[in-house]
């Protein structure tokens, strides 16, 4: 005769009453929301510095542009003035003059194209691409006044601004956090339950043959159980005392953006608006300055005006033209600000 007992068992437990596990589900539910607003608010400040660097290589284009004009008025006005010096008509110093604005031009271009190149590489590296794949710049500088009402702004943005929103997932998630921590001194229920299987063969050898017989037996058991970790309370309160400083983190940063709120709106208002009114400033200062280069170049003309004077003339025209420039990148700048601080990304 011969035997062989075999058994194997399954055995799981189940905390099916723990309150400290239930809030800690409830902290990593708002803690994902308040990274995944985050990531949003990461987004739009890069959308912000994007575009911020973009009008920068815009007005870098456009003032190049400014600075190459001027470098070909100042060498016609240079060629006109040693004609006229040949013939005895300007002074020795009104050719020196002439000569140094010139040079001064050509500096300005030459510092105005190294500005472009600069901006164009800072733009490809915000951009994550290589500076020779960035293509040509849309150099259209064009922008329309709008009327902005603060206090509309300010309740859009307090309702879509993804880092005020994360902001305040993450004090919930902190709180969260915390009542967990605090419920981990409570006890808990646990549900155990276990399986087992034996299997009993028995093998006997007879003169007409083998015989075996085998029979299986299956037993199942299960507790329920009330657990309170006693002995641990140091290491609990440990968990509380970080819990209760990730709290008070996270309600001064939530309150300081909640209070800065109306600042920032504010303060992008007012660059707006601040923009707008150079924008204004600057076109008439163009109107100005075309006018003045006109009535200069005819009272030139009829010899009622020396070349200095029409020299300051067009010098007059390129600052101003250079002002409407910078204007209107400002503006441009200023709406993205005006939209980030909103919650938008476009």
């Amino acid at each position: 005769m011969r035997s062989r007992r075999t058994g194997s068992s399954v055995s799981s437990s189940w905390g099916i009453l723990d309150l400290s596990n239930w809030a800690g589900l409830n902290a990593a539910r708002q803690g994902l929301k308040a990274s995944r607003l985050s990531r949003d608010a990461t987004r739009n400040d890069v959308v912000l510095a994007t575009r911020r660097q973009f009008y920068g290589v815009v007005q870098a284009i456009k003032l190049a542009q400014v600075a190459e004009g001027a470098l070909k008025l100042a060498s016609d006005d240079e060629r006109r003035v040693k004609a006229m010096f040949e013939v005895g008509s300007v002074s020795k110093s009104d050719l020196l003059k002439a000569q140094v604005r010139t040079a001064q031009s050509e500096f300005d271009q030459l510092s105005a194209n190294h500005t472009v190149i600069v901006q164009r590489v800072a733009l490809a590296s915000q951009m994550g691409v290589r500076e020779s794949d960035l293509g040509e710049v849309d150099t259209l500088l064009a922008a329309t006044p709008q009327t902005y009402d603060e206090a509309a702004l300010i309740a859009e943005a307090a309702k879509n601004r993804p880092d005020l929103i994360a902001a305040d997932a993450e004090l919930k998630s902190a709180q969260a956090s915390h009542a967990a921590a605090r419920m981990g001194r409570l006890p808990y229920v646990s549900l155990s339950g276990s399986a087992g299987f034996n299997t009993n063969s028995r093998a006997d050898f007879l003169a007409t043959g083998v015989s075996s017989r085998s029979k299986s037996d299956v037993s199942l058991g299960g507790t329920v159980s009330l657990n309170w970790d006693l002995f641990d309370l140091a290491r609990v309160d440990a968990g509380i005392a970080s819990a209760r400083a990730r709290l008070e983190r996270a309600r001064d940063a939530s309150a300081a953006l909640h209070r800065n709120l109306a600042s920032e709106v504010h303060e992008a208002l007012l660059a707006y608006n601040e923009a707008i009114e150079q924008n204004r400033v600057a076109e008439r200062g163009q109107e100005s300055a075309i006018e003045n280069l006109k009535l200069t170049q005819e009272k030139y003309n009829v010899g009622s005006a020396t070349i200095l004077e029409l020299i300051d003339a067009q010098v007059q025209l390129q600052t101003a033209q250079s002002n409407l420039v910078k204007a209107l990148a400002a503006i441009r700048v200023a709406e993205a600000q005006i939209n980030r601080v909103r919650g938008h990304s476009e």
